[in-house]
C-alpha cells in the first residue's frame, strides 16, 4: 500500500449525505444573500454569461461533472462568445475563449492580468492569503523569485550541454527499462513519469534515483494522488463543509500536502548540513545560499522553498510526462505518423547517436509532430489562471480588478479560426510548402506574456529527446485484447491555475469586476477551428509550411501567455524533443494484440489533463 493511499484510509469519514450538504450550504447562502446589496456592478457592462442560483452561481455545473472534459464549456463559447463571465458561488470568474482575448489580456495589457488569484480554500492552505513560490506569489516576491529560480535554472545546465546530457543519459535507461518487457504489453505511464521526474530531480537535488527507489516512488506517488485531487469542490467555496462531507477531498490533500512538505524539509535540512558555499551542487544550495546573504524572509523563507520546489516537479516534470503519453497514444493510433517520424530518425539520427536539441532544426516532421501532439492534447487546457490587478477594460467589457481570469486554450487551438480541419491529428498543419516548420503564435500551451512557463525550453528539449530516443530504438503497438484509449480524454484541471482582477477591468468591451476568477479557456482555443483548420483531426503537417519547415505560431498556448506563462515551459520542450525522439529511435509502438487502441480524445481529471492508463507492446527496431 503506498503512502498515499495510508494517508487516505487514516481519514476519518462521516455518514452525512452529499445532499444534505447543498441543503445546508443553500439555506447559509440565502441568509447571507438576505444582509447584501445586490448588484454592486450592475450598472456596469460585465462579459455575457449563464445564469446560476444565487450565491452559488454556476458552481453546480463544475462540481457534479461526472466525466468533466475541457470541451464541457463548448456550449457555453458558442453562446456567448470570446468572453465568457461565470459565477462560482461567491467568485467571479472569466474565461477567455479566443486567440486574440487572451494575447490582448495577458500580453498587451499584462500589467492589468498578471496577478494570480489566492481564491480557493485549497490554495490558501498551500501558500497563505499572500501566495508563495513561484506560481502563487505576486507584485515584487514573484518577481524576485521568478529572476532567482530562472538564473538558477541556468546555472545548473537549462539550456545548457550539461543538463542535455543528463536527458540523454535518462533515456537511455527508459530504453533499457522497455526493453525489459520483451515485446509484451505494459503500461508505460510509471516509466515515462519517473524518468522525466528524475531530470527535475537532478536540478532541485542533484540526484537521480532508480526506477525502483522506494523513497522517490512514494514522492512521486504523493505528487501525483495531491494532482489527481485537485479538482475544486463545494469545500473549496465553502471550507465550513470538510467537516461533514464524507471523504472529504480537501483533508485528503491537507494529508498528503504535510507528508510532502516533510519530506521536502527533510532534504532542505540534509542540504543545510552539508552546505558549502563554495561549492553549491543544486537549487536547493544555492536558495540556502541567497537566504543566508539575504535578510529578506518574505521572499526566501521555508514556505517558498517548499513551494518553489513543488511548482518545478508540476511546471518541470508533468507537463512533459503527460506530452510524452498522449504522443505514445496518437502513435498507436497513427502508425503512419510513426513510421514517418522514425524515416526522418533514421536520416538524421541515424540508429546509435543520442538524439539533442540541435537535431530539430533538422526534423521538421518530428518537430510538427511534437507540436500537434501539444495541440491536440493541451496538458493545462484552461491555463494556470490569471487575476486583475486593477481595474481593465477588454474588449469593450469592465474586468474588475481581483477577477479571476483563465485562458481556454484547449477551444484556441481546436477553434477552425486558427486551425484547418482542428479535431483531425494532422502534423503536416505545422509545415509549409518547403516542408519546413510554420512558426505561429497560436500554439500557447506555454502561455503566453510575462507569466509564461518557465521552463518551455528546457520542456520541449525533453520532449523531444525523449520522443526521438523512443522511436530511434523501438515502435510501437497495442497490447493485445485491450482497446487503446482515446488521446481526447485524460485527466484534467479544468480550470488550470487561475489568474483575478485586482481591480476592475474592461476587456472586449465587458467589465470584470475586481476579484474575478478568469480562466483562459486553452482546451477549447487548441480545437477552435477558427484558429486551426480541422481542430479535431491529429494532423503533425499543420505545423509544416510548403518547404516542410515548422510553422512558428503564438496560437499554441499550452503553457499559457503573459508574464505567468508555464514555469516548467523550456525544460518540457527539452525533454519531450529528448525523450520522444530516443523512443522512436530505439523502438516502433504497437497495441496490445486483441485489444482495441484506447481513444486520446479522453482521458482522467486532475491538476493535469493526462490520458487514461493504456497498455503498449514496444518493439525493438
Amino acid at each position: 500500500m503506498s503512502v498515499a493511499e495510508k494517508l487516505l484510509r487514516e481519514l476519518p469519514a462521516f455518514d452525512v449525505t452529499t445532499i444534505l450538504i447543498f441543503v445546508a450550504v443553500f439555506f447559509a447562502c440565502l441568509l447571507l444573500v438576505a444582509g447584501v446589496t445586490g448588484g454592486r456592478h450592475s450598472k456596469l457592462s460585465l462579459p455575457p454569461g449563464p445564469p446560476g442560483w444565487p450565491v452559488l452561481g454556476s458552481l453546480l455545473f463544475f462540481i457534479r461533472r461526472k466525466d468533466p472534459h475541457p470541451s464541457d464549456l463548448k456550449p457555453w463559447v458558442k453562446k456567448y462568445g470570446d468572453i465568457l463571465y461565470v459565477s462560482m458561488g461567491p467568485q467571479g470568474v472569466v474565461f477567455l475563449n479566443s486567440h486574440d482575448s487572451i494575447q490582448e489580456a495577458f500580453v498587451r495589457k499584462s500589467d492589468q492580468f498578471s496577478s494570480r488569484p489566492i481564491w480557493l480554500f485549497l490554495f490558501k492552505s498551500i501558500v497563505g492569503p499572500k501566495g508563495a513560490g513561484v506560481i502563487f506569489s505576486n507584485g515584487q516576491k514573484w518577481r524576485d523569485l521568478r529572476r532567482f529560480t530562472l538564473t538558477s535554472l541556468r546555472d545548473f545546465g537549462m539550456g545548457k550541454k550539461t543538463l542535455q546530457e543528463s536527458i540523454q543519459h535518462e533515456s537511455r535507461l527508459l530504453v533499457q527499462d522497455f526493453e525489459k518487457f520483451g515485446g509484451e504489453a505494459f503500461d508505460p505511464g510509471t516509466v515515462v513519469q519517473t524518468a522525466v521526474n528524475n531530470i527535475i530531480s537532478i536540478v532541485v537535488f542533484g540526484e537521480r534515483h532508480e526506477y525502483s527507489d522506494q523513497g522517490f516512488n512514494e514522492m512521486l506517488d504523493l505528487l501525483n494522488t495531491l494532482l489527481r485531487l485537485s479538482a475544486f469542490g463545494i469545500e473549496d467555496f465553502f471550507p465550513w463543509t470538510r467537516h461533514f462531507i464524507p471523504n472529504s477531498k480537501m483533508k485528503k490533500r491537507l494529508a498528503i500536502l504535510k507528508e510532502l512538505y516533510d519530506r521536502i524539509r527533510d532534504h532542505v535540512n540534509e542540504h543545510r548540513l552539508t552546505f558549502d558555499p563554495n561549492n553549491l551542487r543544486d537549487f536547493i544550495d544555492l536558495y540556502i545560499k541567497v537566504t543566508n546573504e539575504n535578510n529578506d524572509p518574505e521572499t526566501f523563507s521555508e514556505k517558498n522553498i517548499f513551494r518553489v520546489v513543488v511548482d518545478l516537479y508540476f511546471a518541470g516534470t508533468e507537463t512533459t510526462a503527460s506530452t510524452l503519453k498522449f504522443g505514445l497514444l496518437q502513435l498507436l493510433h497513427h502508425p503512419d505518423i510513426q513510421k514517418k517520424c522514425q524515416e526522418e530518425i533514421d536520416r538524421v539520427i541515424g540508429p546509435e547517436r543520442a538524439p539533442k536539441g540541435e537535431d530539430r532544426l533538422q526534423m521538421p516532421f518530428t518537430e510538427a509532430t511534437l507540436m500537434e501532439i501539444m495541440r491536440y492534447s493541451p496538458v493545462v487546457p484552461n491555463g494556470v489562471p490569471h487575476a486583475t490587478e486593477t481595474d481593465a477594460e477588454l474588449h469593450g467589457y469592465l474586468i474588475p480588478k481581483g477577477t479571476v481570469v483563465f485562458p481556454n486554450i484547449y477551444h484556441v487551438l481546436r477553434d477552425p479560426a486558427n486551425f484547418d480541419r482542428p479535431d483531425e491529428f494532422r502534423p503536416e498543419r505545422w509545415l509549409d510548402d518547403s516542408g519546413q516548420v510554420i512558426k505561429t503564435d497560436k500554439l500557447i500551451n506555454f502561455s503566453v506574456g510575462p507569466r509564461t512557463c518557465l521552463g518551455k525550453t528546457l520542456a520541449e528539449l525533453e520532449a523531444f529527446i525523449f520522443f526521438t530516443t523512443m522511436l530511434q530504438q523501438f515502435s510501437f503497438q497495442p497490447a493485445e485484447g485491450q482497446d487503446i484509449p482515446s488521446p481526447d480524454r485524460g485527466q484534467l484541471v479544468p480550470n488550470g491555475v487561475p489568474h483575478a482582477t485586482e481591480t476592475d477591468a474592461e476587456l472586449h468591451g465587458y467589465l470584470i469586476p475586481k476579484g474575478t476568477v478568469v480562466f483562459p479557456n486553452i482546451y477549447y482555443v487548441l480545437r477552435d477551428p477558427a484558429n486551426f483548420d480541422r481542430p479535431d483531426e491529429f494532423r503533425p503537417e499543420r505545423w509544416l509550411d510548403d518547404s516542410g519547415r515548422v510553422i512558428k505560431t503564438d496560437k499554441l498556448i499550452n503553457f499559457s501567455v503573459g508574464p505567468r506563462t508555464c514555469l516548467g515551459k523550456t525544460l518540457a520542450e527539452l525533454e519531450a524533443f529528448i525523450f520522444f525522439t530516443t523512443m522512436l529511435q530505439q523502438f516502433s509502438f504497437q497495441p496490445a494484440e486483441g485489444q482495441d487502441i484506447p481513444s486520446p480524445d479522453r482521458g482522467q481529471l486532475g491538476i493535469t489533463y493526462t490520458p487514461f492508463p493504456f497498455k503498449i507492446r514496444a518493439v525493438r527496431r
